[in-house]
């Protein structure tokens, strides 16, 4: 049996691979990775130099994160509770929240 959880993050992250230039853009990061975690789950580490020197920001995207009001009601009922589009965006807003400039 395979983990439900795991196929519903990868789908989102090969979905969510496309936005990756949006985010570099927005953030005037040089790059974008994916750190793989148990469970399927993973960090978005958007890196860049900027007049204080090199930063990176790690942003977290776990199952409850992503499933939402979905993650207590078991593995059959999961879903994701937002689109590509929206979680680029959460990324984007996290980067620069912790940077200083929102």
């Amino acid at each position: 049996m395979s983990d439900r959880g795991g196929l519903l993050l990868g789908g989102l992250l090969s979905r969510l691979r496309p936005w990756f230039e949006f985010i570099r853009r927005a953030t005037h990061a040089q790059s974008v990775e994916v750190v793989p975690k148990q469970f399927g789950e993973f960090n978005v580490v958007v890196s860049g130099v900027g007049k204080s020197g090199p930063w990176s920001v790690p942003v977290e995207l776990t199952r409850m994160k992503c499933f939402g009001v979905t993650y207590p009601l078991g593995p059959d009922a999961w879903a994701l509770t937002m689109r590509p589009c929206d979680f680029a965006r959460d990324i984007v807003k996290s980067v620069l929240t912790s940077r200083g400039f929102l």
